[in-house]
């Protein structure tokens, strides 16, 4: 009798935080194009269908693409190019691989600086790293 009464109060518990889940999540529109990750999604679309090879990392340990990734046409491991220092000093480093950080939901502001000619800024994203890549991804996103 004990064991059924723990089972119960589990189920309890399970039923109430499932309900509290629905209840947070309820009216959200997933789909919305005010989501954080909507401008680096656009972004490799548009290098998708303009053809240009670039294979996208998450800088995110994780493996999700929010608020920033990597595009690279190199074969560096993902934790190589995820521990990548931002550093126009070393724009060797960056050979081959940029990153790209979307800087639209932010309560302040990256400070760009140091980038040179290492940086540029595309609408609402900030992308540093190999110049010949961001003359590339540039010339595509304002066609």
């Amino acid at each position: 009798m004990l064991l059924c009464k723990q089972h119960g109060v589990y189920w309890a518990i399970i039923a109430t935080l499932g309900a509290f889940s629905l209840y947070q999540t309820w009216g959200r529109d997933f789909s919305s194009p005010k989501r954080s990750d909507s401008q680096l999604y656009e972004l490799t679309l548009c290098l998708h269908r303009a053809r240009v090879p670039l294979r996208v990392v998450p800088q995110r340990k994780d493996g999700l693409l929010i608020d920033a990734m990597l595009l690279t046409e190199t074969d560096k491991s993902v934790a190589e190019l995820q521990h990548l220092p931002i550093d126009a000093t070393r724009p060797d480093l960056w050979r081959g691989t940029v990153l790209v950080l979307d800087d639209s939901n932010k309560d302040f502001a990256c400070d760009t600086t140091g980038w040179g000619d290492n940086g540029l800024r595309l609408g609402p994203l900030l992308l540093f790293g190999d110049r010949a890549i961001l003359e590339r991804i540039r010339k595509v996103y304002e066609n």
